[in-house]
């Protein structure tokens, strides 16, 4: 369930970003380049995994790991909303795309070692449809919040 809420902060950070960025520099025309860089860095992060898996099989370090990831993530969207200087958002998107990639794929594979027969293919789609369900409830109240304003 947790990796659920992940997956629709995670479309909601990609949905607004643009959005953010036209906010603070309307005039940029680096937007395409930074959510390429992004993916660039979210596959570097998927990447780590495979080392972070490493780290992660001693006891309670797996817990640290998503923890100190998912804090991160949020200090740096509040970051992101709050900074004047496109610069800045563009770094903190793009720290944000990496982090989630890494532990999107440290969950997935700690998730894969555990169930060893196909009960992982449904726990990873219901994790996908119930991220998407609350990616859509989301949208909507942030579309209804908005259009009363």
């Amino acid at each position: 369930m947790a990796s659920a809420f992940a997956y629709a902060g995670f479309c909601l950070v990609q949905n607004y970003g643009a959005n953010l960025f036209d906010a603070i520099n309307p005039d940029s025309k680096l937007n395409g380049h930074i959510f390429a860089a992004s993916q660039a860095v979210g596959s570097l992060g998927s990447f780590s995994a495979l080392y972070l898996d490493k780290i992660a099989t001693k006891g309670s370090v797996s817990v640290l790991i998503y923890v100190l990831g998912s804090a991160s993530m949020s200090i740096f969207c509040v970051c992101m909303a709050t900074s004047a200087k496109i610069w800045a958002a563009y770094l903190f998107y793009i720290a944000i795309s990496g982090i989630y990639q890494a532990l999107a794929c440290l969950v997935s594979v700690r998730c894969c070692k555990l169930l060893c027969n196909g009960q992982y293919i449904l726990l990873f789609s219901l994790s996908n449809v119930l991220g998407l369900l609350l990616e859509t409830l989301l949208q909507a109240a942030i579309k209804k919040k908005v259009s009363f304003s």
